[in-house]
């Protein structure tokens, strides 16, 4: 009898890091994810800073050593490696602009600070660690460790902002930063909804915000309300221009028409094309990392 061989693709385990890869160079440092698909495939790199510009490389390992979710420290600093990562797109473009004078420049361009007075840059956390700040951005950086316990969460486990940023007079900016992934989606009966609502001074409409699924949205700007009490805030979502159509911008509508706003308390949708547009000119190494990751492409 002729043995046959099925033509059935062989499933392989999802990559998680560079030494789950099965095809990875050892010399170079650098994997392939395990999926069949090309256009699907994430390159994973044995040293996560290799994902990022040399240029962009200082600082990177220590903040990300000292998010403020110390449970998740370890699994932060391997996905940093990934060609999709979140993280290193913000590490890159976030920590350049404080670093170079230019971040309060691009929200005032962007919509997000009034230029007047003008914005001061006292303090940027990513992930809850300072990047610019000092002793401002230690307070920061406790007085979210401290609001995140006070509303329930574990120690160790606390909510993280991607980006947080102080600007005196002018108030915090808490961006929520999205490449890849959308907006996450909660039903309305998960448990972690109990921590933020209800609470009639941050959600005008609890029902609204529950339908919507937008869970983080809603946490961080739940959180920002108890750290600013009078300060002005601004709750931002970066991302896509997908996510802010069809079905996904009507979701995302849902959830704005719960939110308790006023003059001083605002959230905000920003695409990347509109916030690098924004940004101006950018040095070489930033230019051609966002044309790699084709950020404002999509």
């Amino acid at each position: 009898m002729r043995a046959t061989v099925s033509r059935e693709l062989v499933r392989l385990p999802v990559a998680t890091s560079f030494e789950s890869c099965v095809r990875k160079c050892v010399d170079c440092g650098v994997g392939a994810s395990n999926a069949q698909d090309p256009v699907k495939t994430t390159y994973i790199y044995l040293n996560p800073l290799e994902n990022i510009p040399a240029a962009s490389r200082v600082g990177a390992a220590e903040t990300l050593r000292t998010a403020l979710n110390v449970s998740n420290r370890d699994n932060k600093w391997v996905k940093f490696g990934f060609s999709t990562s979140e993280d290193a797109v913000t590490w890159v473009i976030f920590s350049y602009l404080a670093r170079n004078g230019r971040l309060t420049t691009a929200l005032v361009k962007a919509g997000l600070l009034e230029s007047t007075p003008e914005p001061e840059l006292r303090a940027l956390l990513l992930w809850g660690s300072t990047v610019v700040g000092g002793v401002v951005a230690e307070i920061l950086r406790q007085a979210t460790h401290l609001t995140c316990v006070k509303l329930g969460e574990a120690v160790d486990r606390t909510s993280e902002p991607d980006v947080l940023i102080d600007c005196g007079v002018s108030g915090l900016v808490a961006i929520e930063v999205k490449h890849l992934s959308g907006n996450d989606l909660k039903p309305g009966d998960y448990a972690g909804w109990t921590r933020y609502i209800p609470c009639a001074a941050a959600f005008r409409d609890a029902a609204s915000v529950l339908d919507s699924g937008c869970y983080e949205l809603a946490r961080y700007w739940r959180l920002l309300h108890e750290i600013c009490s009078d300060r002005p805030m601004t709750l931002v979502n970066l991302g896509p221009k997908r996510l802010f159509v069809g079905n996904e911008g009507e979701r995302l509508d849902r959830f704005v028409a719960g939110l308790t706003q006023s003059r001083t308390q605002r959230f905000r949708t920003l695409t990347w094309g509109d916030f690098l547009e924004s940004i101006g000119p950018l040095p070489s190494h930033v230019r051609d990392f966002c044309s790699e990751r084709r950020l404002g492409m999509f």
